[in-house]
C-alpha cells in the first residue's frame, strides 16, 4: 500500500467486505466519487467526506485519524514513480575479479545479520585499491536478494568536478526510482523524505561510490531495514559507524598470491608462471588499478621482464613507494601511454582537461579538433587499454588518478584545447536555446565554433539538462581564465535553464563570477549582461530591491553602449520586477518604452506580451487580451513555440478577467500542454495556479482544489513563492465558497504571510479581501473592515484597479451587514464604475448583486 488516501480507503473498504456501491450507499456519497478517490484522480477529499466514509466503514479512532491524515491538504512531494519501476543501475562487473575472498565472506555475513548500511572503506588516502570494483562485484553477487532494484551513484568525492551535494545525489537517486526530474523536491529534507517513502517496504540495494564524508551520505540512507547501502570512500566514515550503525569493511592492497591470480586471469597462467610477475606486483604496489593497466599493456605481446625493466629504468622504481597509489599507477600508466599511437595519446591527455565528470564523443572531438571517426577510433583504443571507461552509453570518463596524470601531460596544450571545448559548449548551448526560444541579444561571441543542429525542442532541452554541470563548470573556468566574452555567452545561454528549474544558488554564483571577470577585464557589454542576469536571479528569489539595483545598473550600461536590443530586454526585466513589487504604473512605463523601441525597428508585435501584462495589472482588460492574442499569432507565424506557450498562458489570465471563463480555460490548457511537452516546470506551476482560479470562478470546485494543489506542489519544490501565494489563495477562496471556513482561514493566512514576506502586493490584497469575507461571514465586522481597508489602501497606491474595485465591493458588503445603506451604495457604485471601465465582468456581476440587495433592504 502506497500510503495515499485512495490506497488507504480501498484497503479499509475491502477489509469491511464492501463494494464501492455498498459503501457509497452507506456514506451518502456517489459510487463514482469513491472510484475517483480510490484511483487517486481526486487525492484530497473534504473533511466532511472523510468523516462520512470513516463512519460508514466503522473505523476505530486510530484508523479514522490515519484516514484523515492521508487526506491532509498540506502539500506533499508528488512522485510519478509507478510501482513497477525496478532500477538496474549497477555497472558491469570487472572480469577476472580476485583476491578479496575474506572481505566478501565478511560482507556476506553482514548481510545475513540485516545491516542498515555496509561501509566499504580503504586505508586513508588510498586510491586505486579497488573499492568500486569490490562494491560492484559483491552487488552483482547479491542482487537477487534485492528484487526491488539496485541503484548506483558516483558521489564524485575525488573525481572530476565538484562532489555532489546531498540534494544533487537525491535527485539522481529519485530519478533512478522513476521520479520525473521536474518532480524532484527542491530542498534536501523533502527530497530525502520522498526517497525514504519510495524505498519503504522495498528491498533495494544502493551503492554510493566515492563519498567525501558522512554528511554527504547520511541524507541518502533509506529508512527501511530491508534496503542495504554500500558506501565507498577514501576515508573511514567513522560518523556513519557511530551514528548510523554502519559496518566497516577494511580493504587493503592485494597480496602477492591474489595479484598473481589477477594477472593470470588476464595474461594466462603460463606467462605468470614463466615470467617475473612478483617484481611487477611490487612495482605496482599491489594496487588493482595499476596491475590492470599493466596487464592491458602486456596483452600486446611485450614480455613481463622487459616491462619490469622499463619500469625500473629512468628512476621509476624509486617512485613506486609501497602504499603510494599515485606513483604506482603513474609508473604503469607511463608505459601504457607510451605504447599508444600519437592520436590516442593526444585524446587521452586532453581528456584530462574536461570540466566535469565526463564528456561525450562530440565534446571530445571539439576538445581535440578531430573528426568523428578518428575520435571514435581513439576512444576504442583507450578503452581497450583500461585508460578510459564508457561508464554510461556515449559518455566517457576515467579514474581520478589517471585524470590527474592526463591533465599534467596536457599542460602545454591547455589554452588552445580548453578554448575549443569551451567554444563547443557555448555554441551548442546557444543553438539549443535558439531552437527553443530565439533571442537575438544572446549572440555575444564573434568566433565561429563547431555547430550543432537540434532537430526539435525536446532534444535541445534534453541536451541542456544533461550537460548543465559541464556548462556551469565551463562558465566558471572561462571566467577565471579571463575569457570574459566566452563566459558571458555561456551565462546568457544558461539563464533560461536557471530560471526554468529555479536554480537560484547556482544562478547567483555563476552570475557573480562572470560579473567579477567582466569588471576585471573592463568589458562593459559582458558586465551589462551579468548585471541583468543577477538582477533576474534576485527577482526569482523575491529580493526585489536588489533586483532593481542590478537591473538599473544594467540599464545604464546598455544605454551607454547603444545596444538597443539588450536595452529592451533590461526594460522588460525592470517591468517584471515592478509588477512583482506592486508597481504596475512603473511596469507599464518600462514596457511602453520597450514597445516603442521595437516599433521603431519595424517589429510592431514584439513586446506585446509584456505590455499586455501591464494593461492587465492596471485593469485595461480588453487591450491586455488583444496584446496577448497578438503574441500568440506572431509566435505561431515565426515558429516560436515557447512564445506560443507564454502567449496562451497570459491570454488565459486576461480572458478570465473579462469573464470568458471557458475560453480562458482553453488558453490555459493549450499553454499547459506546451509546458509539459517542453518540461517547463516553472511555467507549468504558474499556469496551473491560474487555471485553478478559472475553475473556481466556474464553480468547478473539485477541479479548482486539485489543480491548485498540483500547482502548489511544483511551486513549493522549485521555491516559487509568488506562485505558492496564488495557489494558497485559490485553495482558501475555494474552501470559503464551499463553507469550509477553518481550512479557508489557514490557507488564506498562509497566502497572506507569504505575500507580506515577499512584498507581493497583489497577493497580499487578494488574501486580505478573502479574509475580510471570512470575517464578515462570522459577523466579525471590525476585522472585516480592517482587512478590506488595508487592501483598498494598497491598491489605490499601486494602481491595481481590479483589486481596488473588489476592495470597494467587499467594503460595501461590510457596510450593508452593519445597515450602513448609504455608505454601502456609495462604495458599490464606485466599484461598479471601476469594473465597467476595466471590463472585469465577474467583478461587475458581484457588484450588481450587492446593489440588488441594497435596493431590497
Amino acid at each position: 500500500m502506497d500510503g495515499s488516501f485512495g490506497a488507504l480507503l480501498r484497503h479499509h473498504r475491502l477489509a469491511a467486505a464492501l463494494t464501492q456501491e455498498a459503501l457509497a450507499e452507506q456514506a451518502g456519497i456517489s459510487a463514482q466519487a469513491i472510484g475517483t478517490l480510490e484511483r487517486g484522480v481526486r487525492r484530497y477529499p473534504h473533511r466532511e467526506t472523510v468523516s462520512r466514509l470513516a463512519g460508514a466503514l466503522r473505523l476505530g479512532e486510530e484508523e479514522r485519524a490515519g484516514l484523515l491524515a492521508a487526506a491532509s491538504r498540506q502539500p506533499v512531494p508528488r512522485t510519478s514513480a509507478p510501482d513497477h519501476v525496478v532500477a538496474a543501475q549497477l555497472p558491469a562487473a570487472v572480469e577476472g575479479f580476485t583476491g578479496r575472498d575474506d572481505v566478501l565472506r565478511a560482507m556476506d555475513s553482514l548481510l545475513a545479520r540485516e545491516p542498515n548500511a555496509v561501509v566499504v572503506s580503504a586505508i586513508a588516502g588510498m586510491a586505486g585499491i579497488g573499492k568500486t570494483t569490490l562494491a560492484v562485484h559483491w552487488a552483482h553477487r547479491v542482487r537477487s536478494r534485492f528484487p526491488d532494484g539496485q541503484l548506483f551513484l558516483n558521489l564524485r568525492g575525488h573525481g572530476g568536478g565538484t562532489p555532489l551535494t546531498a540534494l544533487e545525489a537525491l535527485s539522481h537517486l529519485l530519478t533512478g526510482l522513476g521520479v520525473d526530474r521536474a518532480e524532484v523536491p527542491a530542498d534536501v529534507e523533502t527530497a530525502a523524505a520522498t526517497y525514504r517513502t519510495l524505498l519503504a517496504d522495498r528491498r533495494v540495494l544502493v551503492v554510493l561510490d566515492d563519498a567525501v564524508d558522512a554528511r554527504q551520505v547520511r541524507p541518502l540512507l533509506p529508512g527501511s531495514s530491508g534496503c542495504l547501502v554500500l558506501v565507498t570512500s577514501r576515508y573511514r566514515l567513522d560518523g556513519l559507524v557511530a551514528r548510523d550503525g554502519a559496518r566497516r569493511v577494511h580493504l587493503d592492497v592485494l597480496g602477492r598470491d591474489a595479484a598473481r591470480t589477477l594477472l593470470a586471469r588476464v595474461l594466462g597462467e603460463e606467462r605468470v608462471l614463466a615470467e617475473p610477475v612478483d617484481d611487477l606486483v611490487e612495482l605496482c604496489a599491489g594496487l588493482p588499478l595499476a596491475l590492470r593497466i599493466a596487464a592491458a599493456h602486456l596483452l600486446g605481446g611485450r614480455s613481463i621482464a622487459s616491462y619490469v625493466s622499463a619500469l625500473r629504468s629512468g628512476g621509476l622504481a624509486s617512485l613506486a613507494v609501497p602504499g603510494d597509489p599515485d606513483t604506482a599507477v603513474g609508473a604503469a600508466f607511463d608505459l601504457s601511454y607510451a605504447a599508444l599511437d600519437p592520436g590516442s595519446q593526444r585524446v587521452f591527455r586532453l581528456m584530462g582537461l574536461m570540466p566535469g565528470l565526463d564528456l561525450t564523443a562530440d565534446a571530445i572531438a571539439a576538445l581535440t579538433s578531430l573528426d568523428e571517426a578518428e575520435t571514435g577510433r581513439c576512444l576504442d583504443v583507450l578503452i581497450a587499454a583500461h585508460l578510459v571507461d564508457e561508464h554510461l552509453p556515449g559518455r566517457y570518463t576515467f579514474h581520478d588518478l589517471l585524470r590527474l596524470h592526463a591533465a599534467h601531460l596536457a599542460d602545454a596544450e591547455r589554452p588552445a584545447a580548453t578554448e575549443r571545448l569551451w567554444g563547443h559548449f557555448a555554441l551548442t548551448l546557444l543553438n539549443a536555446g535558439e531552437r527553443v526560444d530565439p533571442r537575438t541579444y544572446r549572440h555575444v561571441l564573434a568566433e565561429d565554433y563547431r555547430h550543432t543542429t537540434f532537430i526539435d525542442d525536446t532534444i535541445a532541452n534534453t541536451w541542456i539538462d544533461v550537460e548543465t554541470e559541464n556548462l556551469v563548470a565551463t562558465t566558471h573556468a572561462a571566467a577565471r581564465a579571463g575569457h570574459t566574452r566566452l563566459a558571458v555567452q555561456l551565462l546568457i545561454a544558461l539563464h533560461p535553464q536557471f530560471e526554468r528549474h529555479r536554480m537560484h544558488a547556482v544562478w547567483l554564483d555563476t552570475g557573480t563570477v562572470v560579473l567579477e571577470a567582466a569588471r576585471r577585464s573592463g568589458d562593459l557589454l559582458a558586465e551589462a549582461h551579468a548585471l541583468r542576469i543577477i538582477g533576474d536571479a534576485h527577482w526569482c528569489g523575491c529580493d526585489y530591491e536588489q533586483s532593481l539595483t542590478f537591473l538599473g545598473d544594467a540599464l545604464v550600461a546598455a544605454e551607454s553602449l547603444g545596444h538597443n536590443e539588450f536595452y529592451r530586454v533590461v526594460l522588460c526585466a525592470l517591468g517584471r520586477t515592478s509588477i512583482s513589487m506592486g508597481r504596475p504604473r512603473d511596469c507599464a512605463g518600462y514596457y511602453q518604452r520597450a514597445r516603442e523601441l521595437w516599433q521603431r525597428d519595424g517589429r510592431p508585435t514584439e513586446g506585446s506580451l509584456v505590455l499586455g501584462d501591464a494593461y492587465w495589472e492596471l485593469g485595461d482588460l480588453a487591450r491586455a487580451y488583444e496584446l496577448h492574442t497578438e503574441t500568440i499569432t506572431a509566435a505561431r507565424r515565426d515558429g516560436v513555440r515557447f512564445g506560443v506557450l507564454l502567449g496562451e498562458t497570459h491570454a488565459g489570465r486576461s480572458c478570465q478577467a473579462l469573464g470568458r471563463l471557458d475560453r480562458a480555460i482553453e488558453h490555459y490548457q493549450a499553454g499547459l500542454a506546451l509546458c509539459r511537452e517542453f518540461a517547463e516546470p516553472a511555467e507549468e506551476a504558474g499556469n496551473l495556479a491560474n487555471l485553478s482560479g478559472a475553475y473556481r470562478d466556474l464553480e468547478r470546485y473539485d477541479l479548482a482544489l486539485d489543480t491548485a494543489r498540483e500547482a502548489l506542489e511544483i511551486a513549493t519544490r522549485l521555491g516559487m513563492r509568488r506562485t505558492q501565494i496564488s495557489a494558497w489563495h485559490v485553495l482558501g477562496s475555494t474552501h470559503l465558497l464551499l463553507g469550509y471556513d477553518e481550512e479557508a482561514r489557514v490557507e488564506l493566512h498562509t497566502a497572506l504571510d507569504l505575500a507580506v514576506a515577499t512584498s507581493h502586493q497583489r497577493g497580499r490584497c487578494d488574501a486580505l479581501i478573502s479574509l475580510a469575507l471570512l470575517h464578515l461571514r462570522h459577523s466579525s465586522y471590525d476585522a472585516a473592515r480592517s482587512s478590506v481597508l488595508e487592501a483598498l489602501e494598497i491598491s489605490r497606491g499601486t494602481g491595481h484597479r481590479l483589486i481596488e474595485g473588489e476592495s470597494l465591493r467587499v467594503l460595501a458588503e461590510v457596510d450593508l451587514a452593519q445597515h450602513r445603506r448609504s455608505a454601502a451604495r456609495g462604495h458599490a457604485e464606485e466599484a461598479w464604475a471601476l469594473h465597467a471601465k476595466s471590463g472585469y465582468r465577474l467583478g461587475a456581476e458581484r457588484v450588481a448583486d450587492v446593489l440588488r440587495r441594497i435596493d431590497a433592504e
